[in-house]
């Protein structure tokens, strides 16, 4: 399939096609929205609409993926405070196709972000309106991210992201075993001494990882590939790929719901049968000994076999 010129729209246009392409938009078409500075205004508007958030089904929804991605992707630090609310808002709406991706879409914005993604940690830790510990965790993240791409921001963020665990302040155990691998990859001997002293207040849910020597050695044998994960390319979701591989599980999805859709056979005749009979194969009646000229008829008529079927 030829790709458009997404160059020769005009932005109204962009955004209308961005809706219609529900999640088959392409990374071309939102890297040229992210380009025009008449786009931010209507995207922001798309994630100020609280109607789109309550949507119980995915395709209101691709638009706000989509809007949250083109203003990471625009690189204007300005937008990062509404960034932060629609990923509350997607949290808080169970949209997980955003949340899980917008660690990798945030580090766009870059080192003007890493200071109030410090603030917005700090701050929710005190947040009572809802469980914040995901986000939370994926603002680490973001911040693991840049650390690994700013080599000059690494130490200043393992600083930061290790005085959580020694924090008396911080008992959000979930969130602090969420992130101790982000902490190993940034400094692992800083973050061993830290986790240490988290471990011993018991602040680290040993229920999503494991006992303080096992963490360690689990991280030692395969942190290579915990980061892998966390260096993976942003907006893997526009790829040519990921695109058909969606396409393919809503039609198995589509395909099984059909099948529970359809009518259940028609159960067969039940016949019901007298005394000395059983129910043949083919819904007859079948003696169960030699019948007899007084004997009730197979066939069900009720009549006397003589004076029936064996007339």
């Amino acid at each position: 399939m030829t790709e458009l010129n997404y160059a020769e729209k005009t932005t109204p246009e962009l955004l209308d096609l961005l809706v219609a392409e529900e999640d088959r938009v392409t990374l071309a078409h939102i890297e040229e929205l992210a380009t025009r500075s008449d786009a931010i205004a209507p995207l922001t508007a798309w994630l100020n609409d609280e109607a789109r958030w309550r949507a119980r089904n995915l395709k209101p929804l691709w638009p706000l993926y989509h809007a949250f991605m083109i203003l990471c992707l625009s690189r204007r630090s300005e937008v990062f405070d509404r960034l932060m609310q629609a990923l509350k808002q997607a949290h808080y709406s169970y949209f997980d196709w955003l949340t899980e991706d917008s660690p990798s879409a945030l580090s766009s914005l870059g080192v003007p972000v890493i200071a109030p993604l410090m603030e917005f940690i700090e701050a929710e830790r005190e947040n009572d309106d809802g469980d914040v510990t995901f986000l939370r965790a994926n603002a680490v993240r973001v911040l693991t991210r840049l650390a690994l791409e700013h080599p000059a921001e690494r130490a200043g963020i393992a600083q930061f992201v290790c005085a959580l665990f020694t924090n008396p302040e911080e008992d959000d155990a979930e969130f602090l075993a969420l992130i101790a691998n982000d902490a190993l990859l940034l400094d692992r001997d800083q973050a061993a001494l830290a986790l240490r002293v988290a471990y011993d207040r018991d602040a680290v849910d040993i229920s999503l990882n494991d006992e303080y020597d096992e963490m360690l050695a689990s991280f030692d044998e395969r942190g290579h590939i915990d980061l892998e994960f966390v260096t993976a390319p942003p907006f893997e979701f526009y790829q040519p790929d990921e695109i058909a591989a969606r396409q393919r599980r809503w039609q198995l999805q589509a395909d099984a719901e059909a099948r529970r859709q359809q009518p259940a056979p028609p159960a067969p005749p039940v016949t019901l049968a007298p005394a000395g009979y059983t129910a043949g194969e083919s819904g007859g009646l079948v003696r169960e000994a030699k019948v007899g000229r007084n004997d009730p008829c197979p066939c069900g008529s009720g009549k006397k076999y003589k004076k029936c079927c064996g007339a």
